[in-house]
Parts: C-alpha cells; sequence; structure tokens
C-alpha cells in the first residue's frame, strides 16, 4: 500500500509529488490486487453456506436449529421452530455458524462435546486441513468479528461500499457488488463485517438498510456502554451481541412489516371521515344561521358564487366551516374545520374526525333548532378518501397555476426549516436541535437527523439540498458533498 503523503515529494525521486506521479499507478496495482483476491474468495465461499448448514444439521441436530432460532430471535417463553422463508435469514445463517454454541447442558445437543463449541469452530477443527489456506484464515476471521451497525459513509455502485462502525467510528471499505447499487449514504447496515488479507467484505447483512434516525437510539445505547466498559472495540460488541441484535430486530420489524399510520388531523385529533346530511326547511334560513362559520369568505362573496331558484330564491351555496389560527402550525392563519353545502332542503358537511362531526351537530342544534333534522351520519374509510383524492388528483381542473401551489409549498417547507434548529424534538430528549449539537454524541445524532431528512424530502416537492445545506451551517454542523 502507497505510504508517502498526496502532496509530499514522490518516492521514486522524479521531483514531483507523489499524487502527480506514481499514486495513480500504486492504486491501480492495489485495486489490481483486490479484486483478484475477491475472485478468489467468492470461488472459495461458492456453495459454502450449504456445505455448513449439512453438516451442522449432522452434527448439531434439527432440535439444535429450533433452539438457535429462538435464541436469535430472544423468544420468550415457547420456541417457534425455524422458518427457512424468514426475511432474517442472510443475517441468521452467518450467525448460527459463527457465533452461536450450545450451552453446557443444553438438551438440544446431546454430545457434551459440542457444547459451548460453535459450529464454525467444529467445521474447522475437523476438516480444516482440507481447505484452502484463505478459506482457514477467512472462517478464522468469521468467529472473531462481531456482528453490528455500520452507517454508509460513500458508495461505488458495483464495486464497494465505504461504511463507519456506529459503535468504534471504525472506517473500512468493503468490496461488495449487490448492496452498493441499492444502499444510500446515511443509511445504517447490520451486518458482520469480515477482513482476510486486507479485504474486507460482507459476511451478513440485513434484508433491508435501516433509515439514519435509528442511529438516534444506537447512539444513546453507545453512551451507555461506554459509561459501563470504557473504550468500545470489538470484544464488547460480541459480548453484547443479543443487545445489539433486539434493537436491529424491532428496527427490521417496523421496516419489513410497517404499521398502518396513525392520522390525526392538525387539532391532534384522530381521522374519521364523517358525512353529516340534515333536512332543513330551507336554504335560505340555513344560510342565514351557518354563513358565520365561514371566515375566509363574507355573505357577499359566498352569494355571488351561489345557485337561485327561477323565482330568486336561495338554492345552492356552498360554505367553508374554519377558525383562525392552527393548533399544529403557529405560522397558518387558519384552520378548515369541514365543507358545507347547502342544496334546496339538504344539508350537508364533510368533517375529518369524530370530534368535529359532534361540534357541527351541536352547531345546527343550537341555531337551526326544529328546523334540521339529521337523515345520515356515514362514516367513510380512509381507503375511499383516499381514493376519491386520487381520482381528484387526476382531474383536469385547477384553481391556481401549478408554479403558485409549487411557490406556496416551497414557501411552507422554508419556514418549517426555518423554525426547526429551535423546536424541542422528542427523537432528542426534548431538547432543540441547537441544544443537542453542543455535545459530540447529541451533535452526530442532529446529523442524522438532518441525513433521514434529506432521504425522505428528497421525494417531497419544494425540498431542497441547499435547505438542508444551510441548516448545517446554522448549527455549526460541516457540509455534506
Amino acid at each position: 500500500m502507497p505510504t508517502a503523503s498526496r502532496n509530499a515529494p514522490c518516492p521514486c525521486g522524479s521531483g514531483r509529488k507523489y499524487k502527480h506521479c506514481c499514486l495513480a499507478a500504486e492504486a491501480a496495482k492495489v485495486s489490481s490486487r483486490e479484486q483478484l483476491l475477491w475472485r478468489r474468495l467468492r470461488a472459495e465461499l461458492e456453495g459454502l453456506p450449504a456445505r455448513m448448514f449439512r453438516f451442522f444439521l449432522d452434527t448439531y441436530g434439527e432440535a439444535a436449529l429450533d433452539a438457535a432460532w429462538g435464541e436469535f430471535m430472544l423468544a420468550d417463553g415457547e420456541r417457534e421452530p425455524f422458518d427457512p422463508e424468514t426475511p432474517h435469514l442472510p443475517v441468521f445463517m452467518p450467525w448460527l455458524f459463527h457465533a452461536w454454541a450450545p450451552a453446557a447442558g443444553d438438551s438440544c445437543v446431546p454430545d457434551p462435546d459440542l457444547h459451548g463449541v460453535r459450529p464454525t469452530a467444529c467445521w474447522l477443527d475437523r476438516y480444516g486441513r482440507r481447505l484452502s489456506p484463505l478459506l482457514r484464515e477467512y472462517l478464522a476471521a468469521c468467529l472473531e468479528a462481531p456482528f453490528g451497525f455500520h452507517e454508509v459513509e460513500r458508495c461505488e455502485p458495483g464495486r464497494s461500499i465505504t461504511l463507519c462502525d456506529v459503535f468504534t467510528g471504525e472506517i473500512r471499505e468493503v468490496a461488495e457488488g449487490t448492496a452498493s447499487r441499492s444502499v444510500k449514504p446515511g443509511e445504517l447496515l447490520y451486518a458482520q463485517l469480515v477482513t482476510v488479507q486486507g479485504l474486507t467484505v460482507l459476511e451478513a447483512t440485513g434484508p433491508i438498510p435501516l433509515s439514519p434516525a435509528e442511529k438516534i437510539d444506537l447512539i444513546e445505547l453507545r453512551r451507555l456502554i461506554r459509561e459501563d466498559v470504557g473504550r468500545i472495540d470489538r470484544d464488547v460488541l460480541r459480548d453484547a451481541d443479543d443487545m445489539l441484535r433486539e434493537h436491529y430486530l424491532r428496527c427490521a420489524e417496523q421496516a419489513l412489516y410497517p404499521a398502518p399510520p396513525q392520522l390525526h388531523n392538525t387539532d391532534g385529533e384522530d381521522v374519521e371521515f364523517h358525512k353529516l346530511v340534515f333536512d332543513i326547511d330551507s336554504a335560505q334560513s340555513a344560510f342565514d344561521a351557518l354563513k358565520s362559520l365561514d371566515i375566509l369568505a363574507d355573505e357577499a362573496e359566498l352569494l355571488e358564487r351561489a345557485e337561485r331558484n327561477a323565482d330568486g330564491g336561495l338554492h345552492r351555496v356552498e360554505l367553508t366551516w374554519a377558525k383562525a389560527g392552527n393548533q399544529a402550525h403557529a405560522h397558518w392563519n387558519n384552520t378548515v374545520l369541514g365543507e358545507v353545502l347547502i342544496h334546496g332542503q339538504r344539508l350537508t358537511v364533510e368533517v375529518n374526525s369524530r370530534e368535529r362531526a359532534e361540534r357541527f351537530k351541536q352547531i345546527v342544534a343550537e341555531r337551526l333548532g326544529e328546523r334540521a333534522r339529521l337523515r345520515l351520519d356515514e362514516l367513510q374509510s380512509v381507503e375511499r378518501m383516499l381514493a376519491q383524492d386520487a381520482v381528484a388528483a387526476h382531474a383536469p381542473v385547477s384553481d391556481a397555476p401549478d408554479a403558485e401551489i409549487e411557490a406556496l409549498l416551497a414557501e411552507q417547507i422554508e419556514r418549517h426549516y426555518a423554525t426547526w434548529p429551535d423546536t424541542a424534538l422528542p427523537a432528542l430528549d426534548n431538547r432543540t436541535p441547537r441544544e443537542a449539537v453542543a455535545d459530540p454524541d447529541g451533535r452526530e445524532q442532529v446529523e442524522a437527523l438532518l441525513r433521514d431528512m434529506e432521504l425522505r424530502g428528497s421525494a417531497v416537492p419544494g425540498a431542497s439540498t441547499d435547505q438542508f445545506q444551510r441548516l448545517r451551517q446554522r448549527l455549526g454542523l460541516p457540509a455534506r458533498a
């Protein structure tokens, strides 16, 4: 490997800087050597997991497989049998071979000579002499490598990923063709990294990258471990295997099987779409009683859009039930509570919570009394309302130009990010980002939040990379390339 500094004189004596002389040629040699080693190792590993699994079943038995699966899943009480369709298979099988061992006296493995012996160690003891030196060295390294969490720093698609161990801070470039095409900087991998002859590969990795926001809890866990044992190294991570795997299983469960979102309106009420229908004596009396609910337009504006009968009487008019201010967004001027339609002898209102539906019923009772009679309170499903919104989204009707809508959205996003540094956040233990960056762990947690916001914000119209760079600048964090 090159040892000279990039800006130092080249060791060849040319008088030029190393970076302008021999660096590229030496780097190419290193790359070629790594590629050759990677191809050799992949050939050695071809079919090995299947052979080791057969060895495991023949040596340890099927009962041991179920016991190990229960231990891996941290099962309480009655153990479930091993599930060969589990999405955790890419992690479980390496863990089974390299990390698990039957405890002393464990009845699932009757042979006492196997108690405390990991399957890979047993394989090496029995068949190691038949294996190539490279494969023996690799399997020995698997026995030493802990499972842990690694943050994606950089990707070279089809070639490598640069990963940083969240707990030790160790940074390694990992030779990886498939995952390097799918992961993004900032995401987390639960993985086992194995290094042999200077080449690092992914022996095991979780089925799905985890959100950068998951790093916040890992930083807190890291702090607790440090307080207990001091400096964290690979030995400490092996001892903390159950604790780390518990965190992985929780995160993976949420990522693989996300719970349906619990929707709330801006008043914090559970979203329930109610359609209320009343029989009324006349459109005019209903309008006179309810027109003050619309604070967004005056009476003249409302009547300008109304429809009248042939005799000039009021036939159809729409109101927007609204109130001043907004509980969730301090910069909003008002909150729309429902849409009201008065049509002939029918009054209809659509609202998005049970509380608003009950409130409107009370308003009608107080203002119209016996002149209005509730005919229907229909609860509409979220799926149906979303479907209606999807249809409406493709309708060729627009009250405002796209540019105007985008400008309004961008303005709202800009306001959100303007107040974000000084907003107390539950993820930061109710500290503001500006308060959290005062200590190293908090600084790292804020950076994880920003990375998570960047990844999610890439799909939000109006969000931009510049906004996150400005946030970093305001918080004293280094800009990201």
